[in-house]
């Protein structure tokens, strides 16, 4: 890669979101905090001279938004071959790995989640665990989430299910809210063998987990309170944490009020709020409140052709969602569009 393309592409890296920080939104996540070396100063080996001098928090900065830069579909990459792109990766490495090899703990953590990501092009997951396995026991509670993810799904020859809990509860402690939002999920399935069923303490993590704005723990809370599960049944609690889920960007969450109301789980039959959330899922493109708008529709008489034209348009786009019902109503769209 020549020299001015490499000096233009590591001043972009100030103005990239680093990978892993895609699925961490918590600003209290950031990947540069909490390190063990805030100010170190490097002694330049083999990297170029305008290296010199910089921290090991910025050194593992520009790597990781170099390698965040390469994977993306940014127009600063248009001009540049595939062969420099992957250069640009391998730069990004180099830079990140000799950070961790002063013991620097996020560009340990970063390395792991890299390697061990599913869509990353140097995957090696047994190196992957083992970057996230050294900044897990420094106390990152990134690392100790995505360690124990690649414990749960069995990605390790030698997966740990006991390992992965204890990484996950760790993680959940220090208020990581994916993790408290999984160790909930674990809390609340009765059908696991490696966590005791406890619907209060499932609760209490989708709670942390809520209040900290991730929608599918604020789908979950509003669940546990639609049914009393490990929390005192409440109508007004359970609208509001789906509502936030919903605003937050999980539509479905609508689509689930808007059962609910309908068939009275949890909820007073109330067909008009039933149609009004599940008319406000579909309008979000949600592909379930897609469908159950479409059979409310059909399920009108008389129906007009306007309103078959409605339903076969909701039940197409949801079916290109491959959503069941709408892949087995649009089969028998012919016969319940019937006059």
């Amino acid at each position: 890669m020549k020299t001015i393309k490499i000096a233009f592409l590591l001043s972009l890296t100030l103005l990239t979101k680093p990978i892993a920080l895609a699925m961490e939104s918590n600003s209290e996540q950031k990947l540069m905090s909490g390190s063990e070396h805030p100010g170190a100063d490097i002694t330049p080996l083999d990297f170029p001279e305008s290296l010199e001098g910089l921290s090991l928090n910025t050194i593992t900065e520009m790597g990781e938004n170099l390698l965040t830069l390469s994977l993306s579909s940014s127009e600063h990459l248009q001009d540049l071959s595939e062969e420099e792109i992957s250069e640009m990766q391998e730069e990004g490495i180099k830079l990140l790995q000799w950070a961790a090899d002063q013991d620097h703990i996020p560009a340990h953590q970063i390395l792991g989640y890299y390697y061990s990501h599913a869509d990353s092009l140097n995957r090696d997951l047994v190196n992957g665990e083992k970057h996230l396995q050294i900044a897990a026991d420094q106390g990152d509670s990134i690392a100790q989430y995505h360690l124990a993810l690649l414990h749960f799904r069995g990605y390790l020859p030698y997966s740990d299910q006991i390992k992965a809990v204890d990484n996950l509860k760790k993680a959940a402690a220090q208020g990581h809210r994916e993790a408290l939002y999984t160790l909930g999920r674990l809390y609340e399935q009765s059908n696991n063998n490696i966590i005791s069923q406890d619907l209060a303490a499932a609760a209490t993590c989708y709670q942390q987990a809520a209040a900290q704005g991730l929608a599918d723990a604020q789908l979950a809370l509003g669940r546990c309170y639609l049914r009393g599960r490990g929390v005192a049944h409440s109508e007004q609690k359970a609208v509001e944490w789906m509502t936030q889920a919903a605003e937050n960007g999980l539509p479905f969450a609508y689509t689930v009020l808007g059962k609910a109301y309908n068939t009275g789980d949890g909820l007073p039959l109330d067909q008009e709020k039933s149609s009004k959330y599940i008319k406000f899922a579909s309008d979000l493109g949600d592909p379930c409140g897609q469908t159950a708008l479409a059979i409310f529709i059909l399920n009108k008489s008389p129906l007009s052709q306007e309103d078959k034209g409605e339903a076969f348009k909701l039940l197409s786009a949801a079916a290109l969602k491959e959503i069941k019902p709408a892949l087995e109503t649009l089969a028998l769209f012919p016969l319940l569009s019937r006059d």
